[in-house]
Formats: structure tokens, sequence, C-alpha cells
């Protein structure tokens, strides 16, 4: 899965930057000078125009999940990505024998953000959302977060 991934995102980053090239090469051949070209320096503008954001959008999407590989130690639940951070869901057991929502990402988290991000997606509702099968066991396990609030 990750060499698919690796190549989808080789294709976008090539497909990104054949975009934004042409669609600057079409902006960059305009000739306004000429008043009966008028209509065809319109459409060939508003082209270059949308390749260039066609191709920014491309390379955008290709670099968006460059971030190293999360190891959790835990059973993993799946991802989301909130505010910038790219985080993974998992839940780990805790030496007293109790199950524990926890959220990992590859950048650093402080307990404090993890906690301010649990607290965020449990009261907006997200939790029951993004795993309605495991919601009420869900909102029992993220207690800690709320401790002290």
């Amino acid at each position: 899965m990750q060499t698919r991934h690796k190549k989808w995102g080789l294709f976008h980053i090539l497909l990104g930057f054949f975009a934004l090239t042409s669609g600057f090469i079409l902006v960059g051949i305009l000739n306004w000078e000429s008043s009966t070209y008028l209509a065809v320096n319109l459409i060939i503008g508003l082209l270059g125009t949308a390749l260039c954001i066609a191709g920014f959008r491309l390379l955008l999407v290709a670099t968006a999940d460059d971030g190293a590989p999360i190891d959790v130690d835990g059973t993993e639940l799946g991802c989301v990505k909130l505010n910038g951070y790219y985080l993974v869901a998992y839940e780990r057991e805790t030496p007293d024998g109790r199950k524990q929502f926890r959220l990992a990402s590859w950048r650093t988290l402080t307990p404090e953000r993890e906690a301010a991000f649990i607290r965020y997606l449990a009261l907006e509702g997200f939790l029951g959302s993004l795993w309605p099968e495991m919601k009420e066991r869900l909102q029992e396990e993220t207690e800690w977060a709320f401790q002290g609030y």
C-alpha cells in the first residue's frame, strides 16, 4: 500500500508540475495589444489560470501526507486530519488493565494538546461519527481527557 501511495504521489507531482508550467506558458503568450484577438486572449488567459490553479492543487495533494510513518503502542482505529495535524487514533491498555483512547501524530503532540484534540472530537460528536460502532466505549475511554475541566 505504501508503494502504491508513493507511485500516485509521484504521478500527482509530475501532473501538477506539467499543469502549472503549461498554465504559465499560456498566460505568458498572451498578446493584449491586438484587440482583434481579444476573445482568443481571454480564453487562453482563463485556460492558463485554470491550469495554474489545478497544478497548485495537484502539488498540494501530492505533498500533503509526506510525514513520517506513525508507530502506535496499541490497536490502530483510523486516522483524522485536524488543524494541520495528521492524527492516528489508537486504543491502548493501561497498566491497571483499562483501555484508553489516544491520538498520535508525526508532529509532536504534548499531552495537553492531545487531551484538547480528544475533548474537541468528543464534544463536537466526531468520535461517534468517525467510529459509530465504538461510540459508547470511546466516550468511556476518553474520560481522562476531561480530568481537570
